[in-house]
C-alpha cells in the first residue's frame, strides 16, 4: 500500500492523528462547536458536583449534643469532633431542656417552646405549650405531651409556631400516665395506660 509521501509518522496514528485531521482547512469548522460543547458539559459537571457538596454540608450530623446546666440556666451545644462547646444559649425557666432531630433543634422551657437557629443559636418560633408540657421531636414531626391529661398535639418541626396546644384540639388523647414518642420518620406513638392500647399517627 502506498504511502503519501507528505504524511509524517505522527500523523498516521493515535490521538496524534485525529487532532491532525482535525486541524486541517477541511475540519476546522467543527472545532469551535466541539470545545463550545466541551466547555459546557464542564461547567454543567461543575455545577453538579457544588451542589452535591453543598447539600451533604447541609445536612451533615457533626455528631453535636446539647448539655444543659439548671444551674447557670443555660444549654451548650457541644462539638464532639473537636471536643468542645461551640455555642450556647440562656434560659429564664427553672427547668428547660432540648430537643433535637437532624437540623432542628427545639429548646424547651416548661410553659413555652422555642425554635433554635442552627446558624445563629438563637430563638426564632416561638409557641405558647402551658405547664406540664413536654417536647417530643423526630423526623419532620414536632409533639408536645401534656404529662397530666395524656393529651398530644403534632404539627410540622420546621414550622414551630403552627402549633398551639393552648386553643387547638388534641391530635392524639392518651389519658391520665400516657406515655408517647416520635420515631425518626415522624410517626407518633401514644400508649394509653388505661387499657393498654397503643395509638399511632403518621407524621403532621
Amino acid at each position: 500500500m502506498a504511502r503519501d509521501p507528505q504524511q509524517t509518522p505522527w500523523e498516521r496514528h493515535g490521538p496524534a492523528a485525529a487532532l491532525a485531521r482535525s486541524l486541517r482547512p477541511g475540519n476546522r469548522r467543527w472545532l469551535t462547536p466541539l470545545v463550545a460543547l466541551i466547555l459546557m458539559l464542564a461547567l454543567v459537571a461543575g455545577a453538579l458536583i457544588v451542589s452535591s457538596v453543598t447539600r451533604r454540608h447541609v445536612q451533615l450530623d457533626d455528631g453535636t449534643v446539647w448539655i444543659t446546666s439548671l444551674n447557670n440556666r443555660k444549654a451548650a451545644r457541644f462539638n464532639v469532633k473537636v471536643k468542645q462547646a461551640d455555642a450556647a444559649v440562656s434560659s429564664t425557666a427553672t427547668r428547660f431542656d432540648v430537643a433535637q432531630h437532624d437540623a432542628v433543634t427545639i429548646l424547651d422551657e416548661g410553659g413555652e417552646a422555642s425554635s433554635i437557629d442552627a446558624s445563629t443559636v438563637s430563638p426564632t418560633e416561638q409557641v405558647e405549650t402551658g405547664e406540664g408540657m413536654t417536647v417530643l421531636l423526630g423526623g419532620d414531626t414536632v409533639a408536645f405531651l401534656d404529662t397530666q391529661t395524656g393529651d398530644v398535639w403534632t404539627g410540622e418541626a420546621e414550622g414551630l409556631d403552627g402549633v398551639d396546644p393552648t386553643s387547638q384540639d388534641p391530635s392524639m388523647r392518651l389519658g391520665a400516665g400516657g406515655l408517647a414518642t416520635v420515631d425518626d420518620n415522624g410517626v407518633v406513638y401514644g400508649l394509653r395506660v388505661e387499657d393498654g392500647a397503643v395509638m399511632t399517627l403518621d407524621g403532621p
